[in-house]
């Protein structure tokens, strides 16, 4: 992995099936737990993630 970049652990409740928001980042997993890597440092890793999180939920 890049040094600058970051890896995401992504948890669900369960409302929301999680592995194909972390496909967006060519990660995987659980349709409940998953993960990916986003290759930014944290700081533009984590706007990323939750500005497109946010798009992600209502679309689904």
């Amino acid at each position: 992995m890049d040094p600058s970049a970051t890896k995401i652990s992504l948890r669900s409740t369960g409302k929301v099936p999680i592995n194909g928001f972390a496909q967006t980042f060519g990660g995987g997993g659980h349709p409940y737990a998953s993960g990916a890597v986003v290759e930014k440092p944290v700081r533009k890793a984590i706007e990323q993630v939750i500005s497109l999180l946010r798009t992600y939920y209502y679309q689904n």
